[in-house]
């Protein structure tokens, strides 16, 4: 074929022709089109309101509102007496769908909590609105020490426990251990939280031997002395 004039220059047919634009700007016909990539981001969770059961376990439950374009690696709750979540117990648990739920009963009777849901993907953890919680008082009928004698002044005397005064919303003061948040179950154990030491277990035919919960070490009450009251330590071998 005869060549194409296009004023003072020649263009083969043959050859890869470029597009002529008014301005004279080449552009090549062959350019690679680039996939536009899809942004990611954290994910929103959003945190639903607490219900009691028939059994008396407090419900949690978060939703996935967005996984944010990225899987959800982790979903959980985090529940704190504190309302800036400081010393909070974070539970993990596991999706069904975009729900999550968890059952607690062991919560400490006429207390408040804090509490929220929380999600994490590959690009961060993004914690949903944070809620507050108003435990039940224990009925004072179902109270482990009920059954007690009561003496003057509301006091009672456990055989194996000794003597102390409790009050209905589950806290007493102990005659050697002073002041303490007793919860116990339908066996005859009983875990104790004072706040210094934190939360104790002991039961029948084990006190004065005392586990004490965050240390996972075994203390024994000795004496009490100008009000406090010390205990040996048996993992550190020292007197606390």
């Amino acid at each position: 074929q005869p060549p194409v004039i296009d004023g003072n220059e020649t263009y083969d047919h043959n050859a890869t022709q470029p597009v002529i634009d008014g301005n004279d700007t080449l552009v090549e016909n062959n350019q690679t089109t680039v996939e536009p990539i899809t942004p990611k981001y954290i994910p929103i969770v959003r945190t639903k309101e607490v219900s009691l059961n028939d059994q008396g376990a407090y419900v949690f439950r978060g939703r996935i509102l967005t996984d944010g374009g990225a899987g959800i690696i982790k979903a959980g709750f985090e529940i704190s007496q504190s309302l800036s979540f400081q010393e909070s117990l974070r539970l993990f648990v596991p999706l069904n769908g975009d729900a999550f739920q968890v059952k607690l009963n062991d919560l400490v009777p006429d207390t408040q909590y804090y509490y929220r849901a929380f999600a994490r993907n590959e690009i961060g953890k993004s914690p949903g609105s944070r809620k507050r919680l108003q435990t039940q008082s224990l009925p004072q009928s179902h109270a482990w020490w009920h059954a007690l004698p009561e003496r003057t002044g509301g006091w009672r005397t456990s055989p194996w426990f000794g003597s102390f005064l409790p009050y209905s919303n589950g806290w007493l003061y102990h005659a050697d251990l002073g002041w303490l948040y007793a919860h116990s179950g339908q066996t005859d154990d009983i875990w104790l939280w004072s706040s210094d030491k934190g939360w104790l277990w002991t039961a029948n035919g084990v006190y004065p031997y005392l586990f004490q919960n965050n240390s996972a070490h075994w203390l024994y009450f000795i004496m009490k002395k100008d009000g406090v009251a010390h205990f040996y330590d048996f993992t550190s071998k020292s007197l606390k």
